[in-house]
């Protein structure tokens, strides 16, 4: 689930820039950038695009870890509820919680 909530602010930011750009009235071609500003801007999207892989990664990894810590294979398939789904004033154990 990261992951995905990771891509999703990244696509609303890359698309917040490219709105920025179309506000600027010269073409693309006119549009001066010195050699460290096109550098820098290689290096940011590298890195975005490392971490956005690193963030996949990390995300099919994770229920092989958590079926192996419960002792279970690690192909085991885990049904996940969204935390906004779950009943409010319960506690684990199906209970009244304790103020």
């Amino acid at each position: 689930m990261g992951a995905k909530r990771y891509l999703h602010h990244s696509d609303e930011a890359l698309a917040s820039r490219t709105e920025r750009g179309r506000g600027c009235t010269k073409p693309a071609e006119q549009r001066l950038a010195t050699k460290p500003d096109v550098l820098e801007a290689t290096v940011a999207r590298t890195q975005y695009d490392y971490d956005l892989q690193a963030a996949i990664g990390a995300e099919d990894i994770a229920p092989g870890h958590l079926a192996t810590v419960l002792g279970l294979p690690p192909g085991t398939t885990f049904e996940v509820q969204e935390i906004k789904e779950l009943a409010r004033g319960r506690n684990l154990s199906g209970g009244p919680s304790k103020p």
